[in-house]
């Protein structure tokens, strides 16, 4: 469990906001819905009129009781207390539309993003520094994910749109799997230990592969012996690993 102070979270109190940010987003009647941290019920109530059915994951005892007690005779809300990061997600189609404590919003998304059935749409509302950073190109996270999911920021928020205020800027962070993966997703963790490699400490990636593509091949792809990660592009990261994965059943 986590520490009281770690349980803080910054609520929204518009319902009407509340309102327009589920219906523009792509949950429907068809839709099973997680909600991280629902407290006070607002977002949750909101996806449970748009949702067939929505899991409402509480740490807190009171908060869980109180909301337990409301929803008792709601057919389509299902509520548990416990850990949202050791939850296990359903195995079919799910969707996640959360305002998540910031203490773990780090870990809640790569909880989603590495989940062998990861989330078909993902709403996340975190720090506006953070879905910034998560949605910039030629980075190692941008690298290793987007083949597989698109990354965008679905609504910018006010600072009085949440009690208490928060002190920094709020964004909601939205991800969902590509209709078409630019690789299979059975090939996600080969790829992603592909590209952890290859970043490195930051070194040349010409250093940082030889051990998986020949030199003659890092040649032919036009990286240099100075050339860093951050200067590859998403499709010539595909066209490497792939080339390697080629080289790597040569080898075999």
């Amino acid at each position: 469990m986590y520490k009281k102070r770690k349980l803080s979270q910054n609520f929204l109190w518009n319902r009407e906001l509340v309102k327009k940010l589920v219906e523009s987003s792509s949950i429907g009647k068809n839709d099973l819905v997680i909600e991280i941290g629902p407290g006070d019920g607002i977002i949750l109530n909101e996806l449970a009129e748009n949702a067939g059915k929505v899991i409402g994951v509480e740490i807190d005892y009171d908060m869980f009781a109180r909301l337990k007690q409301r929803h008792t005779h709601e057919t389509n809300i299902e509520l548990f207390l416990g850990d949202a990061l050791s939850f296990p997600v359903p195995r079919g189609p799910y969707k996640v539309f959360s305002n998540i404590p910031f203490a773990i919003e780090g870990k809640l998304t790569r909880k989603f993003l590495n989940e062998h059935n990861p989330p078909t749409d993902c709403f996340l509302i975190v720090r506006k520094d953070l879905a910034e950073r998560l949605i910039k190109k030629n980075t190692q996270f941008h690298s290793q994910h987007s083949p597989f999911f698109e990354f965008s920021i679905f609504h910018y928020f006010r600072h009085d749109d949440f009690s208490p205020k928060p002190k920094v800027g709020i964004a909601m962070l939205r991800f969902k799997i590509r209709q078409k993966p630019l690789l299979h997703l059975e090939e996600r963790k080969k790829y992603q230990e592909f590209i952890s490699m290859a970043f490195g400490n930051g070194g040349p990636v010409h250093y940082n592969l030889r051990k998986r593509l020949s030199k003659h091949t890092l040649i032919r792809m036009q990286i240099g012996r100075h050339t860093g990660p951050k200067e590859i592009s998403l499709e010539r990261w595909i066209d490497l690993f792939k080339r390697s994965e080629s080289q790597k059943k040569l080898m075999h």
